[in-house]
């Protein structure tokens, strides 16, 4: 079975991109978290440039990722 993270990461692919964009404008998430996913689900962006961008380690971006993920997945049900 595939790990819950990665279920949402699927979903937010699948849903339309304006749709997308909508959910992590106006998720429940902090400010940092929100960059993160917005660079990466709306802007397509990988995680070394994420870190880079935001001035974080890729460790502390992929944990944010995690935890936003996981937030989201509350909106998507």
């Amino acid at each position: 079975r595939r790990n819950r993270a990665v279920e949402t990461k699927h979903d937010l692919f699948d849903i339309e991109k304006s749709e997308r964009e909508k959910m992590i404008e106006n998720g429940d998430i902090d400010d940092i978290n929100r960059e993160i996913l917005y660079l990466h689900y709306i802007k397509h962006k990988d995680f070394g440039f994420i870190a880079d961008k935001i001035g974080l380690a890729p460790p502390t971006v992929y944990r944010r990722h995690a935890i936003a993920l996981r937030i989201m997945k509350r909106y998507m049900r």
